[in-house]
């Protein structure tokens, strides 16, 4: 997170099960739902390069 701060929704990429806080300096994943607040983000990574976890059956 390149500026802001957030409530993150990582449930989809990372199996969490609650929304956890994310401030300015700290890394957002691909496939998370951000809540209601406005951040900026610097994309890293793209396409191939990203890599989801397997879904836990």
């Amino acid at each position: 997170m390149e500026d802001g701060n957030a409530v993150i929704d990582e449930s989809i990429s990372l199996m969490s099960p609650s929304p956890v806080e994310k401030k300015k300096g700290d890394p957002v994943q691909a496939g998370t739902i951000n809540g209601n607040k406005t951040f900026v983000m610097v994309t890293e990574k793209v396409g191939s390069e990203v890599v989801l976890p397997e879904p836990i059956p």
